[in-house]
C-alpha cells in the first residue's frame, strides 16, 4: 500500500507541475507581450496569445505519439519523458532572452517552447489516468484515476498564487520576478523525475506480465471510435466551462474595469483548491455507487444555472461573482471526478491510454482552446451575455447527449475486438 502511495504522490507532483508550467504561461501573457514583442507592437498582447493558443493545436498530434510512445515503451515511460520536457521547456522561457537582445529570434524561441510544453502537456493526462487506474488497488481506483486531474487544479492553483505574489510587487522587481517563476519549476521537476525514476524498482513486486498487444489498429474497430467520440462529447464541457470561468470571464471583467484583478485571481485560486478537494469526493463517491448520477447532476445543473448564473460575473458585486465561480467549480468538480473512473474502465487496456489520450487532447484542443475565441466574437454582439449562455447551454447538450451513448457502448463489459474477447475493465501491469 505504502508503494501505490508513491507512486500516487509521484504522479501527482507531476501532473501539478504540468499544470503550474501551463497555466503560468497565460496568466504571464501581458509581462511576456513586453518582453518577447517590440515596444511599439499594438498588437504584442494578441500575438503572445497567438502564442499561448499554439500549445492546444498540437495537443492531438501529441496524443498520437505519445500513444505510439506509451505502446512500445509503457506508461511510465511517457511519464518520464512528458515531465522532462515540460521542465525543460518551461525552465527555458525563464532564461530566454527577450526582443531587444534576439529581436525575431527571441519570438520564435518562445513559439517553439509553448509548443513543447503543449506536446508535454498531451501525454501528462493519459499517462497519468492510466497508470494509475491500471496498478490502483479495487477498493480505490476512484480516487486513483482521479489524481491526474486533481493535479491540473492544484497547478492552476499554485500559477495564481505566484501569480498573485508577483503583482504584489513594485514594477521594477517584476522585470526579474517573472523570470523566477518559470526557473522556480526546476526544482518540483526534478523531484517528480526522481520520484517516478525511483518507482521502476519498486513496483516490480507486484508486477506482473504485460497483456498481449495486437497489432491491428484499433481505431478500425467502430465500437472504439463511437465511445472516443461519446467521450469527447461529454468531457468537452468540463473543458469548455473552467476555460470560460477562468481566463475569459476574469479577463473581460478586468478589461471593462468591473472588478480587480488581484480580487479575482483571489476568488479563482481558492476556487482552484476547492476543485482539487471534491473531485476525489465525488470519484470515490462514483467508485462506490457505480452510478452517473452525479454527472447528470452536474449537466443539468450547468445547464440550468447557464445563463443566470453567467450573469452574475458582470454584476458589479465581488459576492456575486465569488458565488458564480464556486457554482460552476463545483458542477466542473462533480463532472470530472467520476468521469476519468466512468471512461477508464469503457476500454481494454491495450487501447486504454490512446482512446484517452484522444478524448482528453481533443476536448481541450477544438473545445476548450476554441471557447475564448468564441466568446470574444459573442462579446460583439448585441446581447454578449445571453449569447455566451446560449453556449455553454449548447455544450451541455452535447454532453447530455453523449453520455446515455457512452455508458451503453461500455455497459457490455466484454467485447470482441481483433478476434480476440477482451475484458474492458482488465488491468494493464506497465513494463519497467
Amino acid at each position: 500500500m505504502k508503494k501505490h502511495k508513491l507512486i500516487a504522490l509521484s504522479c501527482l507532483i507531476g501532473a501539478s507541475l504540468e499544470w503550474y508550467d501551463f497555466a503560468l504561461f497565460g496568466l504571464l501573457m501581458p509581462t511576456l507581450s513586453r518582453n518577447f514583442f517590440p515596444q511599439d507592437d499594438l498588437g504584442s498582447l494578441t500575438k503572445t496569445i497567438l502564442v499561448f493558443s499554439s500549445a492546444f493545436f498540437v495537443r492531438p498530434l501529441g496524443a498520437l505519439f505519445w500513444s505510439y510512445f506509451a505502446h512500445k515503451r509503457g506508461r511510465k515511460g511517457v511519464l518520464l519523458y512528458s515531465v522532462s520536457l515540460m521542465t525543460i521547456s518551461t525552465v527555458t522561457i525563464g532564461l530566454l532572452p527577450g526582443y531587444q537582445t534576439l529581436g525575431i529570434y527571441s519570438i520564435s524561441l518562445l513559439l517553439l517552447l509553448r509548443l513543447m510544453q503543449g506536446f508535454s502537456a498531451s501525454g501528462e493526462h493519459a499517462a497519468t489516468l492510466t497508470y494509475l487506474h491500471e496498478i490502483a488497488p479495487n477498493s480505490s481506483k476512484g480516487l486513483y484515476s482521479s489524481i491526474g486531474i486533481i493535479g491540473v487544479y492544484l497547478g492552476i492553483a499554485l500559477a495564481v498564487l505566484i501569480y498573485l505574489l508577483l503583482m504584489l510587487l513594485p514594477e521594477s522587481q517584476n522585470i526579474i520576478s517573472w523570470r523566477l517563476a518559470f526557473i522556480a519549476s526546476f526544482a518540483l521537476g526534478i523531484v517528480a523525475y526522481q520520484l517516478r525514476k525511483h518507482l521502476a524498482s519498486s513496483l516490480e513486486p507486484f508486477q506482473q506480465t504485460d497483456v498481449p498487444r495486437t497489432k491491428n489498429n484499433f481505431l478500425n474497430t467502430k465500437v472504439h471510435i463511437k465511445k472516443i467520440l461519446c467521450g469527447i462529447g461529454v468531457f468537452q464541457l468540463a473543458v469548455v466551462v473552467p476555460y470560460i470561468t477562468y481566463y475569459y470571464v476574469v479577463s473581460i471583467t478586468v478589461q471593462k474595469a468591473i472588478f480587480s484583478g488581484f480580487y479575482l485571481y483571489g476568488i479563482i485560486f481558492i476556487n482552484a483548491l476547492l476543485t482539487a478537494i471534491l473531485i476525489p469526493v465525488f470519484a470515490k463517491f462514483y467508485e462506490k455507487s457505480d452510478s452517473t448520477r452525479l454527472i447528470q447532476f452536474s449537466l443539468f445543473g450547468t445547464l440550468i444555472g447557464a445563463i443566470p448564473v453567467y450573469a452574475m460575473f458582470f454584476v458589479h458585486n465581488y459576492l456575486y461573482y465569488a458565488v458564480a465561480q464556486t457554482y460552476f467549480s463545483i458542477l466542473t468538480a462533480m463532472l470530472v471526478g467520476p468521469f476519468c473512473l466512468l471512461y477508464a474502465k469503457q476500454f481494454p487496456s491495450t487501447v486504454r491510454f490512446t482512446a484517452i489520450a484522444l478524448c482528453f487532447n481533443f476536448s481541450a484542443s477544438y473545445f476548450g482552446g476554441l471557447s475564448p475565441l468564441i466568446m470574444s466574437f459573442i462579446q460583439q454582439s448585441n446581447s454578449p451575455i445571453l449569447f455566451s449562455g446560449l453556449f455553454i447551454v449548447c455544450s451541455c447538450i452535447v454532453a447530455l447527449i453523449a453520455l446515455p451513448s457512452l455508458v451503453k457502448e461500455g455497459s457490455q463489459g466484454i467485447r470482441k475486438t481483433h478476434g480476440q474477447l477482451v475484458q474492458t475493465t482488465l488491468p494493464y501491469h506497465p513494463r519497467l
